[in-house]
C-alpha cells in the first residue's frame, strides 16, 4: 500500500489527516477512498448526494469543498449527528 500513496492527490491526503484527528475517526475512508471519491466528483460534477450512513462527515466533507453540489447527509448515530452539525 506505501507505494501507492505516492500517487494519492494532496488534497484526499489534506482531508484524511483533519479527520483522523476528530474524535469517532476509527472508521473514517482511507485517502485512498477519498483520492476516488474526488475523482468522481470532478468527472461526473454532481449536482445532488444523497449520503446514508455519513458517520462523522467526511466524504461529505470532501464533496462539499470540491464540488457544488447539495448533500444531504444522514446518519442514526446520536454521536454522528452531533459531529456533522
Amino acid at each position: 500500500m506505501i507505494r501507492y500513496l505516492k500517487e494519492i492527490r494532496s488534497e484526499a491526503l489534506g482531508i484524511h489527516r483533519l479527520f483522523a484527528a476528530k474524535a469517532g475517526a476509527e472508521h473514517i475512508s482511507s485517502p485512498i477512498g477519498l483520492h476516488v471519491l474526488l475523482n468522481i466528483c470532478e468527472e461526473i460534477k454532481p449536482k445532488h448526494v444523497l449520503e446514508i450512513g455519513a458517520g462523522i462527515g467526511t466524504l461529505s466533507y470532501s464533496r462539499l469543498k470540491y464540488t457544488d453540489a447539495q448533500v444531504d447527509m444522514f446518519d442514526e448515530n446520536a454521536f454522528c449527528q452531533g459531529q456533522l452539525k
